[in-house]
């Protein structure tokens, strides 16, 4: 039986950025509205071969949590990726490795 979803998004902006994300879905772990710092929303037109993005974020997020944001965004594309084009794409592997080694070492405290 097909099932609908619903993930509902609000921006609040002023002239200067983006002051707060906030995210609802029908079927989050949480219900009700949660806060995001960042969004990265990506869309695959297919018809047109193109991917069409929304990136933001609220204009206090510091650089390190940006930093964090990117590597576990990463690390989420590449285990998305690699089951499905293993082993006809083999390079997506070694990507995946150096950035989960990276984000590893930054979450102990070592240098990168």
């Amino acid at each position: 039986m097909l099932k609908s979803s619903d993930i509902r998004l609000t921006v609040d902006m002023d002239d200067d950025g983006v002051e707060a994300i906030r995210w609802e879905a029908d079927d989050a772990l949480e219900p009700g509205v949660h806060d995001a710092g960042a969004m990265i929303l990506a869309l695959w037109e297919g018809e047109q071969r193109h991917a069409l993005r929304i990136d933001l974020w609220v204009k206090d997020l510091s650089v390190d949590d940006m930093n964090d944001f990117f590597f576990q965004t990463f690390l989420s594309m590449a285990d998305t990726c690699s089951p499905v084009t293993s082993p006809t794409r083999p390079r997506v592997r070694p990507v995946h490795t150096a950035v989960r080694r990276r984000a590893r070492s930054r979450s102990a405290g070592r240098p990168t």
